[in-house]
C-alpha cells in the first residue's frame, strides 16, 4: 500500500520517490526518473493544444502542460501508467508490522506542553507482538524485569499474553533520545499509540530539537512536513505515523455511547481492562516507585495494542487506501477516497481527468445537501426515521453524479451550467426542491445516461450486501462454536480436568 510520494530535482534530473509496504509489511522505497512532469490544465475551447478526447467533470476542455513540481493528480496519473504488476505491488493490501509506543514525560509545574517540550522524556515503551522494548533512565534489576513479566501476564490474563521485556537504561535523556531516533524509529514500518500524533510525537520532535538531535533522521529523505489541519504536527516523509485514537474516533461502531476518548474509558469498553492505577501523582510514582511507573508505561502501550487486536480499526484505513489507490493517511478524507475510486473509471470510460486548476476564485457556488428548517420548540410524537443507504440509493435512483449533472432549470426548455444554456431532453431527470408552502424553489437537471459514479455505487452496495450476509453467517458460526466450547469446558471441569492448563500444554 502506498505510504507517500515526493518529487525532487537531483542534479538536474527529476525523480519521483515512492514508499509503500512490501510483502513483508515493511517500507519499500522506489525511485522513478521523471525529468519532464506534465499536468492537465483547463483551456479555452479553441486552444490548439486542447486534447480532444479528454475533459473535466464539468465538461471543460483540457490541455497537457509542463510543470516544475507535479501535484497529486499528476503524480497519480504517473503511477496509473506504470506497469500493471508494479501498480499491484504498490497498492495491494498488506498486513504491516505495527509498533505501539507510549512516552512518559517529567512533570514539574503542571502537565508539560508538547509544543514547548521543556521537561525530560523519562521513559519510552514500544510493543511489537509480544515483545516489549522499555527505555528509561533508572536502574531496573533482572529480578524486577522477571517480576514485571509475571505481573503483565496476570494483568492481561483474559488475553493469554506472554510478553517479554527488554530494558535499556541510559545515562542521560540525550543518549536515550538519540538511540530512539537513530536506531529504533527508522526500523518501524507503522508507528502508533493513543493520542500519539497530537501529543507523544509532537513532544518527541520538539524535545529532540531542544536536545540538539536532528529529528529528520527518521525520514528516508530527511524531511518533516507540517500537516494542513494541524501545522504543529510535523510528520516524516515516507513513514507511517498513525494515531489510534483518531482511528477509533472515525471508524468505531462498537461503543454506542462515547462518553470520552480517553484511553482508560475506551480500553475498559473495548477490551474490558482499565489503565493501571497508582497512588498520588505520576511525579511521585516516578520518584518513589520506579518499578510501578515503568509498568504503568508498558500497560498503557499494550492496552492500545489490545484495542487494535479486538477491533482492527487500522485495517479499515489500510483497506480503503488499497481499494481507492491512494496514500494510506489520505484514507481519512472522503474527498480523497472518492477521487481515488473514480479517477481511473472516469479517465478510461468517460475521458474525464482530474485537474489542479480549481479554486474558490474560479468555481461557481455549489451548495451541498439541502436541510429543511427545523420547527423550533418542544413537540409531542416526535419520530426519527433511518433509511438503509439513503444517499447512495437516492443518487442511483436519480442518476445524481458529477459527470451527469446538467445544470439548473431556467424554463421548460433550458437549463444552465457554467454559463452555458443547454436544452432539456425528454430523458433528462429533473429534481425539485420545494419550500414550506410547497412552492418549487429550484429544479436541478441530470442526464439520464450511463454513469461511472452510479455504477461504482451499485458495485459497492452489492458488495456490501454480500459481505454483510457473510459476516452475519460467520457471527452465527462463532456463536455456535463459543456455546460448544463453554459446554465442553463445563463437562471437562465437572470431571476434574483443568481446561486452562490443558490448553497451555497444547500451545
Amino acid at each position: 500500500m502506498l505510504i507517500d510520494y515526493e518529487y525532487r530535482r537531483m542534479g538536474g534530473n527529476g525523480k519521483l520517490i515512492l514508499s509503500y509496504l512490501n510483502d513483508k509489511g515493511r517500507i519499500q522505497m522506489e525511485t522513478f526518473t521523471w525529468n519532464k512532469p506534465k499536468a492537465f490544465e483547463i483551456c479555452h475551447p479553441g486552444d490548439p493544444g486542447k486534447v480532444d478526447d479528454l475533459r473535466t467533470w464539468d465538461s471543460k476542455p483540457v490541455k497537457i502542460v509542463n510543470c516544475e513540481i507535479p501535484k497529486r493528480y499528476s503524480i497519480y496519473e504517473f503511477i496509473d501508467r506504470l506497469d500493471p504488476i508494479k501498480q499491484q505491488e504498490i497498492f495491494k493490501f498488506v498486513e504491516p508490522e505495527i509498533y505501539f509506543m507510549d512516552i512518559e514525560t517529567e512533570i514539574v509545574d503542571g502537565f508539560p506542553s508538547q509544543y514547548e517540550a521543556k521537561t525530560r522524556v523519562l521513559s519510552v515503551a514500544t510493543v511489537l507482538k509480544e515483545e516489549v522494548l522499555l527505555m528509561g533512565l533508572k536502574d531496573i534489576s533482572d529480578e524486577e524485569l522477571a517480576q514485571m513479566e509475571v505481573d503483565m501476564k496476570e494483568y492481561f490474563k483474559p488475553y493469554k499474553k506472554n510478553y517479554k521485556v527488554k530494558y535499556l537504561q541510559y545515562e542521560s535523556e540525550y543518549d536515550m533520545m538519540y538511540d530512539l531516533f537513530h536506531t529504533y524509529i527508522p526500523k518501524m514500518a507503522v508507528l502508533t499509540g493513543w493520542n500519539f500524533i497530537n501529543y507523544d510525537w509532537v513532544y518527541l520532535i520538539n524535545r529532540a530539537e531542544r536536545l540538539g538531535i536532528d529529528p529528520t533522521i527518521v525520514s528516508y529523505t530527511k524531511r518533516l512536513v507540517a500537516t494542513r489541519k494541524r501545522p504543529h504536527e510535523r510528520m516524516p516523509k515516507h513513514r507511517m505515523i498513525v494515531d489510534y485514537m483518531d482511528l477509533y474516533s472515525k471508524w468505531d461502531t462498537s461503543v454506542k455511547v462515547k462518553e470520552s476518548n480517553k484511553l482508560d474509558f475506551v480500553a475498559s469498553k473495548v477490551v474490558g481492562l482499565p489503565k493501571l492505577t497508582y497512588p498520588g501523582t505520576l511525579k511521585t510514582l516516578y520518584e518513589k516507585d520506579y518499578y510501578r511507573f515503568m509498568l504503568y508505561n508498558i500497560i498503557d502501550t499494550i492496552l492500545v495494542q489490545l484495542i487494535h487486536e479486538e477491533r482492527r480499526y487500522i485495517d479499515v484505513m489500510l483497506g480503503i487506501s488499497s481499494l481507492a489507490r491512494i496514500r494510506m493517511n489520505d484514507a481519512y478524507s472522503t474527498i480523497a477516497v472518492t477521487e481515488g475510486v473514480l479517477r481511473q473509471p472516469f479517465r478510461e470510460k468517460m475521458g474525464i481527468v482530474l485537474v489542479n486548476d480549481y479554486s474558490s476564485e474560479n468555481l461557481e457556488s455549489i451548495k451541498g445537501g439541502w436541510v429543511k428548517d427545523p420547527a423550533v420548540g418542544m413537540h409531542k410524537w416526535v419520530a426519527c426515521y433511518d433509511f438503509a443507504s439513503l444517499y447512495p440509493m437516492t443518487m442511483r435512483q436519480f442518476n445524481i453524479a458529477p459527470e451527469s449533472y446538467k445544470g439548473i432549470k431556467i424554463d421548460d426548455k433550458y437549463c444552465v451550467f457554467n454559463n452555458q444554456k443547454l436544452i432539456i431532453d425528454d430523458e433528462d431527470i429533473i429534481l425539485s426542491i420545494k419550500d414550506d408552502d410547497n412552492n418549487v424553489v429550484k429544479q436541478t437537471v441530470f442526464k439520464n445516461e450511463k454513469s461511472v459514479t452510479k455504477q461504482m455505487l451499485t458495485d459497492v452496495y452489492t458488495d456490501r450486501k454480500v459481505h454483510k450476509k457473510q459476516m452475519m453467517k460467520e457471527k452465527d458460526n462463532y456463536k455456535e462454536l463459543e456455546d460448544l466450547y463453554k459446554q465442553m469446558s463445563k463437562e471437562l471441569t465437572d470431571e476434574g480436568i483443568d481446561v486452562e492448563k490443558e490448553l497451555e500444554k497444547l500451545k
